[in-house]
């Protein structure tokens, strides 16, 4: 899908940094949570038809890799409640295991369920940091892209807007829009994103 440039630039020049307006192509592509749009990830060029189609392929397969990491992170916070409440449970069970047999089978259960839930912790252990891994991941998309600047952002949970969660420019000198919250409303592009899933490209 296409959007012209002309159409963003009341939104980038309010919210995002100004020498966004100077970029001669963009690409947008959904990051997928499970069942619904979690974020937005976009690479930008000065370079006019920058992007190919295998580039529009490669951003999808890093989306979707985003997409899994969030999903992933969540299960590894859902999985150390499961965990935690699991071992005040088995010191509770273990307490009783002087006083009947049946006790003592419910421990054991529990024993069981504790080793079933530290295997899965173990699976998920890998996603630790997401911030920095996004942050890594920005970074490697303009180097991989030989780009100008690469961000993500995640929606809130009204999809109303969206925040910066990782950025990365080549100039030295660009302040950092990590943390930057901008509406979705009148925000063509992520609108786009949003109501299409699909990868958007922005040029002239």
């Amino acid at each position: 899908l296409g959007v012209k440039k002309t159409d963003l630039e009341d939104t980038l020049k309010q919210y995002v940094n100004p020498n966004l307006v100077k970029f001669a192509e963009i690409l947008l592509e959904k990051v997928d949570k499970k069942d619904f749009v979690a974020g937005v990830v976009s690479v930008q060029s000065y370079q006019p038809h920058a992007f190919a189609e295998p580039d529009v392929r490669l951003l999808t397969t890093l989306a979707t890799s985003m997409g899994v990491a969030l999903e992933n992170a969540r299960l590894f916070d859902e999985t150390q409640r499961l965990f935690q409440q699991s071992e005040q449970l088995a010191d509770a069970l273990r307490q009783r295991q002087a006083e009947a047999v049946q006790a003592q089978e419910s421990a054991e259960a529990q024993a069981r369920q504790l080793a079933a839930l530290n295997r899965l912790t173990q699976a998920t252990s890998a996603v630790q940091d997401l911030q920095t891994s996004l942050q890594t991941i920005a970074h490697e998309l303009v180097e991989l892209f030989d780009i100008s600047s690469s961000g993500i952002t995640l929606f809130d949970a009204e999809q109303a807007a969206i925040r910066v969660v990782a950025y990365h420019s080549r100039n030295v000198g660009e302040s950092s829009a990590v943390g930057l919250v901008i509406p979705v409303e009148g925000n063509i592009g992520t609108r786009k994103v949003l109501e299409s899933r699909q990868v958007v490209a922005i040029d002239d």
